[in-house]
């Protein structure tokens, strides 16, 4: 969002906003900007990862429409792992809810399952609205200025040259946190998958 924002697009920021100390994302999840496309006003383009919880709800709504959904997609284990180490790092109440910390309905263990199920609801809907789907790679998104620039572009007309992207992608891409999100697994300690199924039958 970050980086569409500072393209001059309409994500409800303005160009020049999103700072370290500007309060737009959180700096234990490294995310943020977000926005309920339920609630007006709401910008042209649309951030929420939680929308897979209410996609069902746009089915009959004519006055709300997807033209096109972005989708990034992660490892399984490395989207779970990461929901986890920022939950960690609200030790003191496991069980709130932090922002990109677990997914409600699910406990630490089955963080995988539970957004492997989200992930298909939202496919499924999406499918069933018959909406256009652009799939990104990460961590290839957040490194790959080219790559970015080919799966923007055909969504978006706007009248930027690669080169300027390529500036602006420069200015904003943070691959350095990736490399310190990935070094900071294990997460958890998480207990044998048979002694997982024991636990969950009363074993």
């Amino acid at each position: 969002m970050h980086l569409l924002t500072e393209m001059g697009l309409d994500t409800g920021y303005e160009k020049g906003s999103i700072t370290e100390e500007s309060g737009h994302y959180d700096p234990v999840a490294r995310a943020g900007m977000e926005h309920d496309i339920f609630r007006r006003p709401c910008p042209y383009i649309v951030k929420n990862p939680g929308l897979a919880e209410r996609i069902a709800e746009l089915q009959d709504r004519r006055d709300i429409r997807i033209e096109h959904a972005i989708i990034p997609m992660r490892d399984l284990t490395e989207a779970a792992d990461s929901r986890r180490r920022v939950q960690r790092a609200y030790p003191e109440d496991w069980m709130r809810i932090a922002p990109g910390g677990l997914v409600p309905g699910g406990d630490a263990d089955g963080q995988e399952s539970v957004l492997a199920l989200q992930h298909h609801q939202l496919l499924y809907h999406l499918a069933r609205m018959d909406t256009p789907v652009t799939f990104l790679h990460f961590p290839r998104l957040a490194t790959d200025a080219d790559y970015l620039h080919g799966k923007l572009f055909h969504i978006f007309d706007i009248p930027m040259s690669r080169q300027t992207f390529g500036e602006i992608f420069r200015r904003v891409a943070r691959p350095d946190r990736i490399g310190q999100e990935i070094a900071a697994r294990p997460i958890l300690q998480r207990a044998p998958r048979r002694n997982r199924l024991m636990r969950r039958i009363g074993l």
